[in-house]
């Protein structure tokens, strides 16, 4: 197989990550710490980040370092065989790598929409409730499309060490979600279970029913 859309998911994992990181900095420099935007204030928080933080190393390097891994013994970071199927494999791990260029430019297009109300974790000061643009059609766009990030990382390096990688990360942004949730619905009441509601977690909601008024006796 191909290292070459290994690597193209491996830049923009990267990319990515590399924007946070801007954005921790440029939070930063408008009158908060580094460390009050890059450490969570809740202790649930902290103790995912703790996990994170490892995990999101894993997943920016091994698109790097699997395609180099010619032996057997690393079983866990040695390929999966799909030579039964090599056309379709290559198709497919291509179609992940240019759709993780998209995903990027996605993700760029939510933070920029987000300005000043981004944040890495729950911040009690943050008052706002974002409900337009990308929040229309996801509660948590963002994490969307790192969820999407992870899937095209998956299919490009498809290898046990980026299952695991993945199956951590799903786990971690769905503890995290349910903990930004509880935060939003103890905020905002009403307003975000109404939002909820109407608006799905991470795939949009398409409402195919339509109102039919009653009929009427002639």
């Amino acid at each position: 197989m191909s290292p070459l859309p290994a690597y193209i998911v491996g830049c923009v994992v990267l990319g990515y990550w590399g924007c946070v990181v801007v954005k921790i900095f440029r939070a930063a420099r408008k009158g908060k710490s580094v460390a009050r935007v890059f450490v969570p204030r809740q202790s649930l928080e902290q103790g995912l980040w703790t996990l994170w933080i490892p995990t999101i190393l894993c997943w920016i390097a091994l698109p790097f370092v699997i395609p180099n891994q010619h032996t057997e013994r690393r079983f866990w970071l040695a390929m999966i065989d799909l030579s039964a199927a090599p056309l379709l494999a290559e198709l497919l791990r291509w179609l992940a790598a240019i759709l993780a260029v998209v995903i990027l430019s996605l993700s760029i297009y939510c933070w920029r929409y987000m300005g000043r109300s981004w944040r890495l974790g729950v911040d009690t000061s943050q008052k706002v409730l974002l409900t337009e643009g990308p929040f229309r059609w996801s509660r948590h766009p963002i994490y969307s499309l790192g969820l999407a990030l992870m899937v095209c990382t998956v299919v490009a390096v498809p290898a046990p060490a980026m299952f695991a990688v993945a199956v951590a990360h799903f786990t971690l942004i769905h503890l995290k979600v349910r903990v930004e949730e509880r935060f939003l619905l103890a905020l905002h009441g009403d307003l975000y279970e109404n939002y909820r509601r109407r608006t799905g977690r991470f795939v949009p909601r398409f409402r195919m029913v339509q109102r039919l008024e009653p009929a009427r006796d002639p």
